[in-house]
C-alpha cells in the first residue's frame, strides 16, 4: 500500500469512528437538574420512585386531576425507547401498568421533546406570568393575573444516567398561553404535554 492509499485509509477510519460514536450519542439539549425539587409523596398508588429506576434515560409524565384518579406515562430508555402507562383501575385501588405501542416513532418523540426543552423548563410558579398596563391618565403601571383553582396539574420528572434527576410541574399551558403571550415557556408546556398524550393513541 502506497503512502496515498495508507491517507485515505486511514481517513475513512477516522470518519468511520466519527460516525459511530455520534450514533452512541442521544442529544439532550440544556439539562437542568435539581433533587430538590423533589419531596415525599402522600398518595400510595405511585410508580417507584424514579431514583430507583435502573434506565438509562427515564422521563415521566404525571397528570393529577381534581376529579379523577393520577395517570402516569413513562418514557424509558435502555439501548431502545420504551412507552409505559401506569393508571388506577376503575372500581379497585390497584395499579395497572400497560406496556404501550404507539403510532407515534419514540425516537421522534424524543427528539421533540428535546426540542420542547423538557430537560430545562422551569417551574410554572417561577414564571413572570403578568399582564402589566399604564394608565395614560394617572401614570400608574398595574398588573392583570389570572389563575385556574380546579383542574389537571402535570409533573415531569426525568433522569439521566444515575446522577441527573429534576422535577417541575405545570398546568393548563393552553389557558395561561392565550392570556400571557410573551411566556414561550406556556408553549413548550402545551407541545410536551401533546407530546406525552400521543403515545396513547395505538
Amino acid at each position: 500500500m502506497n503512502y496515498l492509499h495508507q491517507i485515505i485509509a486511514m481517513f475513512i477510519l477516522a470518519l468511520s469512528g466519527k460516525l459511530c460514536a455520534q450514533e452512541n450519542m442521544l442529544p439532550l439539549g440544556n439539562v437542568i437538574f435539581d433533587t430538590t425539587t423533589f419531596y415525599k409523596r402522600n398518595y400510595n398508588l405511585t410508580p417507584k420512585s424514579i431514583f430507583h429506576s435502573s434506565n438509562k434515560i427515564e422521563i415521566r409524565f404525571e397528570r393529577w386531576s381534581s376529579f379523577d384518579k393520577p395517570s402516569f406515562l413513562i418514557l424509558a430508555y435502555n439501548n431502545s425507547w420504551t412507552a409505559y402507562h401506569y393508571y388506577v383501575k376503575k372500581g379497585s385501588d390497584s395499579l395497572v401498568c400497560d406496556t404501550l405501542h404507539p403510532s407515534v416513532n419514540l425516537d421522534t418523540l424524543f427528539s421533540q421533546l428535546v426540542k420542547k426543552h423538557v430537560f430545562s423548563l422551569p417551574d410554572q410558579k417561577k414564571l413572570e406570568m403578568n399582564d402589566y398596563y399604564y394608565d395614560i391618565v394617572t401614570g400608574e403601571i398595574m398588573g392583570r393575573g389570572g389563575g385556574v383553582i380546579d383542574g389537571v396539574t402535570n409533573i415531569v420528572e426525568f433522569k439521566i444516567g444515575d446522577n441527573l434527576f429534576r422535577r417541575y410541574t405545570f398546568s393548563h399551558p393552553e389557558y395561561y398561553s392565550e392570556i400571557y403571550t410573551g411566556v414561550p415557556e406556556l408553549k413548550d408546556y402545551m407541545a410536551i404535554e401533546a407530546l406525552f398524550l400521543s403515545v396513547l393513541t395505538p
